[in-house]
């Protein structure tokens, strides 16, 4: 397993931590910045420090719990995206999971599978 330190888009500190599969993804870092890209699900993508975008299409929203906290995950299906946002006192973090639009259910339903195991690692960073 490989570790992912990083920030929120909204704040500096604190800083969260995720763990993933080094056979399953790998990290590259994007003009949207640092994402998580599947090795075997084409064009599954989860990107780490997702900010607030406007989109054209209403979201499913339902709430889940990862790592337990309670997340917001909302589903885009028209645009091909799942965002989750962990709400955590006063600091938000947010995370874009995007397949193809043109996916099948399956694929869609794998790469959220993937996504969401990464997810549920997803911790605080006391600082000293």
């Amino acid at each position: 397993m490989l570790l992912y330190r990083g920030r929120s888009a909204y704040q500096e500190r604190p800083l969260f931590e995720i763990e993933y599969a080094e056979d399953a993804w790998r990290l590259e870092e994007t003009t949207s910045g640092p994402a998580l890209v599947h090795n075997t699900i084409e064009g599954c993508r989860l990107f780490l420090m997702a900010g607030g975008m406007g989109m054209e299409e209403a979201p499913i929203i339902v709430q889940q719990k990862f790592a337990g906290y309670p997340v917001e995950v909302r589903e885009f299906r028209q645009t091909g995206m799942v965002s989750y946002g962990f709400s955590i006192g006063r600091s938000y973090y947010g995370f874009d999971l995007l397949f193809p639009s043109s996916a099948s259910k399956s694929t869609v339903e794998e790469c959220r599978s993937a996504s969401e195991i990464v997810l549920d690692t997803f911790r605080l960073i006391q600082e000293q």
